[in-house]
């Protein structure tokens, strides 16, 4: 994690870098020699699992925050894009907890789905596109929208039907 033994801490609506605690050094510790998974550890050193929110209940990998409860209260919260490590905030005072959870981990959450939906309305868009233009069957790939017909070199744009389009309406 942060090697250079600091932490990020938010405090009444602030943030502040100050001294790692010791049960995330002896978390690090705990992991590094027999390589194990860094939310292992910290389970393991904290004594309780970590509760995660994701988008789609993690079937979609963008993004992900990972809390843990702190044993004298308050909560350490890890945030991740495709399951790299992004942030690491501690949260000491329990009365910030719901402060922070709504005005940061759901705008993260929320901004990651907003960029998801985005990315699959532009999938539907080409599957739709490619249908229409050449129809259902074997060449149009489901997934990308994509047909063999724009790839394959025996269908050169100067062969096609002058009012025939390619590709988001362009001429061919």
């Amino acid at each position: 994690m942060d090697q250079d033994n600091s932490i990020t801490v938010y405090r009444a609506g602030a943030f502040t870098e100050e001294p790692e605690p010791s049960w995330h050094v002896m978390a690090r510790e705990y992991a590094r020699p027999f390589d194990r998974d860094w939310a292992e550890a910290v389970s393991a050193e904290l004594d309780c699992e970590a509760n995660r929110v994701s988008l789609h209940g993690g079937t979609i990998p963008e993004a992900s925050v990972a809390w843990w409860a702190l044993p004298k209260g308050g909560h350490y919260v890890e945030f991740e894009c495709r399951y790299q490590h992004v942030a690491a905030v501690l949260v000491p005072d329990q009365r910030d907890w719901l402060v922070f959870y709504v005005t940061i981990v759901l705008p993260f959450l929320h901004g990651h789905a907003a960029i998801t939906l985005a990315h699959s309305q532009h999938r539907v868009g080409d599957v739709l596109i490619a249908r229409a233009r050449y129809g259902e069957g074997e060449h149009v790939d489901p997934i990308t929208g994509t047909s063999e017909f724009d790839t394959h070199p025996r269908w050169k744009p100067a062969l096609r039907n002058q009012h025939q389009t390619i590709g988001r309406g362009r001429p061919a």
